[in-house]
């Protein structure tokens, strides 16, 4: 009788553990964002970290977004003025 107990909590405890693991795991997706690409002119003295922190979601990490960036576009390793980016931008839902 003991041994059935200790395999029911056994059992109790893997289901708590997956339904957390899940919970979690949809969590860490965050929300999907509806992003639009728009073109975008850098600025003097501009750099990547400053787009990225006017035009990232607040759910989305510096490093995500900037990850985004060179995914959309073909060769950013170094901007200077004047160049012409594709940026992702979070649309803005009116109510």
């Amino acid at each position: 009788m003991k041994v059935l107990k200790i395999i029911f909590y056994a059992v109790i405890m893997v289901i708590i553990f997956y339904t957390f693991l899940w919970i979690f795991a949809d969590w860490l997706e965050g929300d999907d964002t509806p992003m639009v690409m728009q073109e975008y002119v850098i600025s003097e003295k501009e750099t990547l970290w400053q787009i990225a922190s006017e035009y990232k979601p607040k759910e989305m990490s510096y490093e995500q977004y900037l990850y985004e960036l060179r995914q959309v576009n073909e060769d950013i390793s170094t901007i200077y003025p004047g160049q012409k980016i594709n940026i992702l931008k979070e649309v803005q839902e009116w109510v």
